[in-house]
């Protein structure tokens, strides 16, 4: 058959017309028409895009001598047919195994498997502990956010390991049972070809050898490489998600040891600190090397990473041995540590189930002062230069609650200040920490008396009888609701609960505590 003959019926098994065809060469219709007439003969780069077109080979194509052209597999379609066709073949291999095998061994082979598979289960349930653990130290991310990274993380840590379980078994299996049998099979086919298979093993098998169970090879099914790419793809798909993750934590740990650089004129404590994030950055940029060398797939140069790495953590032990010999010169301060130490003052009437609530778990002086009347003078001390002091009138469960609540306003300029100033003086002070500190309460002994049995209905607390009045340290909520989604309205001052749906129902529990009666309602919906 020659070329032109060929090529008109290529072109019309592939639906083609001879201006398509053309088009696709970027060819005239006509030198296509003389092609096919067997006029003249297209150039080479073009018969190569024709072999490209119709999947065929150049000797079909111009070789007249061929009348059948054979269409050309592409390299993935044959490496997808020899995928699965190691996939069938281990099918049928597995199940000749099992049906020549004695009943015992059969068992000893599940066993075997079975022990194998329970390990890989308790290593998975080890590592996935490990990274529980690791995801529980972001207690800086948002709870939502939290939530999809942990779910996120742990939902591809079974992909993995359950794709890298199912390799290991296979293997297993494969090196320990198929591959023997395979070799047995191989020794034993000669004798059995014309015969069936209950003859050949009357005749191969007279005393029903069992297959015996040995290690042989350790070649991979072709099958198993797909499974081996998809772990690999999601293994390098984390490596880049921790590549750029540690690129930021380097540069805000360059960031810090410039920081920090500029700080050892005031204190030797610097020095340490300086000297262990310059160690931090030099195992950082080895960890990036790795995961960048794993993802590119380039050589590592061993010998170099382990000097490195051994460097790494010389430098930080180092570090951390400066960093705490200077500790000895330094002292902690906390809200002791009033840069200018301020006293709040406000006066306010009484009014009817009034209490006064703090935000924080600060003991409160009630002192008693007759000469009040019916007023309450509330008083404080706090840092105006890092807090500002606000009294809100709230409603809680039909009680009025006087709240004393503390904002920190601290400007960076400022903290930097004062955190050299204190440095020169060897002091390091948590500035954040700075509250309210001797919070007074100052009434008449009626109206005290009322404000703490105001408090007595909101909280459970501890006073201790002081000169002139009563010490009040805050404890925890008198009353516990559990209202599940139920409408329901309550009155703490009475300790009166209200029903508003009719599907749901409220039962009460009392709990006595060293402190007092502790209440608890739990509301649901009737089934």
């Amino acid at each position: 058959m020659k070329f032109g003959d060929k090529l008109i019926k290529l072109r019309k098994q592939h639906g083609l017309s001879q201006e398509e065809l053309a088009e696709k060469l970027n060819v005239s219709r006509q030198s296509v028409s003389k092609w096919e007439s067997n006029n003249t003969y297209p150039e080479t780069d073009k018969i190569i895009q024709i072999c490209n077109i119709f999947e065929c080979t150049m000797d079909d194509l111009i070789n007249d001598k061929i009348s059948e052209i054979e269409k050309r597999e592409s390299p993935d379609k044959k490496k997808y047919k020899i995928i699965v066709d190691s996939f069938l073949d281990f099918i049928v291999k597995t199940v000749n195994l099992f049906t020549s095998m004695h009943f015992l061994d059969i068992l000893k082979c599940l066993f075997e498997l079975g022990i194998i598979a329970l390990i890989l289960v308790i290593v998975g349930l080890i590592f996935d502990s490990t990274l529980s653990f690791i995801t529980r130290s972001l207690f800086f991310v948002h709870n939502n956010i939290y939530y999809y990274i942990s779910n996120f993380a742990t939902g591809i840590f079974y992909l993995v390991w359950s794709i890298i379980s199912v390799i290991i078994l296979i293997h297993i299996f494969k090196i320990r049972y198929l591959d023997y049998y395979d070799d047995y099979m191989k020794k034993t086919d000669k004798n059995i070809k014309t015969i069936s298979l209950k003859e050949a093993k009357k005749e191969v098998l007279p005393k029903k050898e069992k297959v015996i169970i040995r290690d042989d090879k350790d070649t991979t099914l072709a099958f198993l490489s797909i499974l081996s790419k998809i772990v690999i793809g999601i293994i390098k798909m984390i490596s880049i998600f921790f590549l750029v993750f540690g690129l930021f934590i380097i540069f805000g740990l360059i960031v810090s040891l410039m920081l920090s650089l500029s700080l050892t004129i005031y204190s030797d404590l610097f020095k340490g600190i300086s000297l262990g994030l310059f160690g931090l950055i030099a195992f950082g940029v080895i960890i990036i090397y790795l995961l960048g060398s794993f993802i590119l797939k380039k050589k590592i140069a061993l010998k170099t990473t382990i000097i490195s790495s051994i460097l790494s953590f010389l430098i930080i032990s180092i570090a951390t041995g400066i960093t705490l010999l200077s500790f000895k010169d330094i002292e902690f301060k906390t809200s002791s540590s009033f840069v200018s130490k301020e006293k709040y003052l406000e006066n306010i009437p009484y009014k009817d189930k009034m209490y006064i609530n703090t935000s924080y778990d600060n003991e409160v002086k009630y002192l008693i002062d007759n000469t009040k009347g019916n007023m309450i003078e509330i008083s404080a001390y706090y840092d105006e230069a890092f807090n500002t002091i606000e009294l809100k009138e709230d409603n809680y469960y039909e009680m009025n609650s006087y709240n004393l609540h503390n904002y920190q306003n601290t400007k960076l300029k400022d903290i930097y200040n004062r955190f050299i100033k204190d440095l020169d003086n060897n002091i390091i002070t948590d500035y954040m920490a700075l509250n309210i500190e001797d919070i007074t309460v100052t009434a008449s002994e009626e109206v005290i008396n009322k404000l703490l049995d105001n408090y007595s209905k909101v909280y459970l607390y501890e006073k201790t009888p002081i000169e002139n009045g009563y010490l009040v340290k805050k404890g925890e909520s008198r009353v516990i609701l559990h209202n599940n989604n139920c409408f329901i309205d309550y009155d703490i001052y009475n300790d009166k609960l209200t029903v508003l749906d009719n599907d749901c129902f409220c039962e009460k529990k009392v709990l006595n505590t060293s402190k007092g009666d502790k209440t608890i309602y739990s509301c649901r919906y009737t089934e």
